[in-house]
């Protein structure tokens, strides 16, 4: 379903819910307005945080790109924990609602 339909779909009672996103982003594009219940366990897959390579393929990659690519995900991880702390994610999991 495209994602601009999901909203119309949830208040039809075309969708009963929507796995796509963390609490910011609902609150965000109005799905909180219409929905009665959010779960916060990880199955949307978003930020969570593992990466996996075929060992025979990873040990391929020269030494110099594996230390680029650990460095990237380090940085992931920090823009993660920002976006989550301050960026409203943690907020709206405990008190909901809206920044006003």
């Amino acid at each position: 379903m495209p994602w601009e339909d999901i909203e119309v779909a949830i208040q039809t009672g075309e969708l009963d819910g929507v796995c796509w996103s963390g609490a910011t982003e609902v609150y965000t594009v109005g799905w909180a307005d219409i929905n009665k219940y959010y779960l916060t366990n990880n199955i949307s897959g978003a930020w969570a945080g593992s990466y996996f390579a075929n060992t025979e393929k990873w040990n391929a990659v020269p030494d110099h790109l594996k230390q680029l690519f650990k460095l990237a995900m380090d940085s992931s991880h920090y823009y993660r924990q920002h976006w989550y702390w301050w960026g409203g994610e943690a907020h709206y999991r405990t008190t909901g609602g809206s920044w006003n």
